[in-house]
C-alpha cells in the first residue's frame, strides 16, 4: 500500500488506527509497570518485619555477648593482675571445637601535637644533600607524611618513617618522628563478634552472622 494513493480520508483514518494502537500498547506497558510496582511494593512490605526481626534479634545476642564476654574479660585481668591492652580476646568451650572472639576495629587518630613532628621532619630532609640517592629518600619521606582521606597519617607510614631514620641518622628527624608516635591517638570505632567452629577435618570455620555472609 502506497501512502500516497490513499484519500485524506482514508489517511485519517489510518492516522487514527495507528494512534489507536499506540495507546493501546501505552495502556497495556502502564498496567505491567503499575502491576510491577505494586508487587514490589508488596514484597518489601513482606520481608521488611522479616528483616526487622532478624535485625534487632542479631542486635540483642550481640549486646548479650558483648556483655558475657567483657565480664570475661575483666575477671581474667583481675585474675592475672594485668590489663593485656589486647585489641581482641578469644573464648573456647571446653570440648575445644567452638569459639567466639571480641574486639574492636580502630581507625588512626592523633593529638593537635602531630603537626609539630610533621614540621620537624619536614625541616629535618631540607637539610639533606641534593644527590641522586638523597633525593629519592625525600620522595620516599614526603609521601609516608601524606595523608588518609580523613586528614590523618597512617600508622603503618610511621613504623615505614622509622626505618628510614635509621638511615637518616638525623636529631629533628628523630625528634618529630617521636613527636608523631606520642600524638597517636587510635579512636576505637566499634566492636565485633565472631564464632567460629571446628569441622571434623580440623579446620575452623566462620560462623555467618551478617546478612552477605549467611547465603
Amino acid at each position: 500500500m502506497n501512502i500516497k494513493d490513499l484519500t485524506p480520508e482514508q489517511r485519517a483514518a489510518l492516522r487514527a488506527e495507528l494512534e489507536a494502537q499506540d495507546a493501546k500498547e501505552r495502556a497495556a506497558r502502564d498496567e505491567r509497570e503499575a502491576e510491577y510496582k505494586r508487587l514490589s511494593a508488596e514484597t518489601v512490605d513482606d520481608l521488611r518485619p522479616r528483616l526487622m526481626a532478624m535485625s534487632a534479634g542479631i542486635a540483642e545476642v550481640k549486646a548479650l555477648a558483648v556483655k558475657e564476654l567483657s565480664t570475661l574479660i575483666g575477671l581474667k585481668e583481675d585474675l592475672f593482675g594485668v590489663k593485656d591492652g589486647q585489641k581482641s580476646h578469644t573464648f573456647m568451650n571446653a570440648a575445644g571445637y567452638f569459639r567466639i572472639t571480641i574486639g574492636s576495629y580502630y581507625r588512626d587518630a592523633w593529638d593537635e601535637t602531630v603537626g609539630s613532628g610533621e614540621a620537624k621532619i619536614r625541616e629535618a630532609i631540607r637539610t639533606l644533600g641534593k644527590d641522586e640517592n638523597s633525593e629519592a629518600l625525600v620522595d620516599a619521606v614526603l609521601t609516608l607524611l601524606s595523608k588518609d582521606k580523613a586528614g590523618n597519617l597512617k600508622i603503618k607510614s610511621v613504623w615505614q618513617l622509622q626505618r628510614l631514620a635509621e638511615r637518616i641518622q638525623n636529631d629533628d628527624f628523630t625528634e618529630g618522628l617521636r613527636i608523631i608516635r606520642e600524638a597517636y591517638r587510635p579512636e576505637r570505632t566499634k566492636t565485633f563478634v565472631t564464632a567460629e567452629w571446628k569441622n571434623p577435618q580440623g579446620a575452623w570455620v566462620n560462623v555467618p552472622l551478617g546478612m552477605t555472609e549467611a547465603y
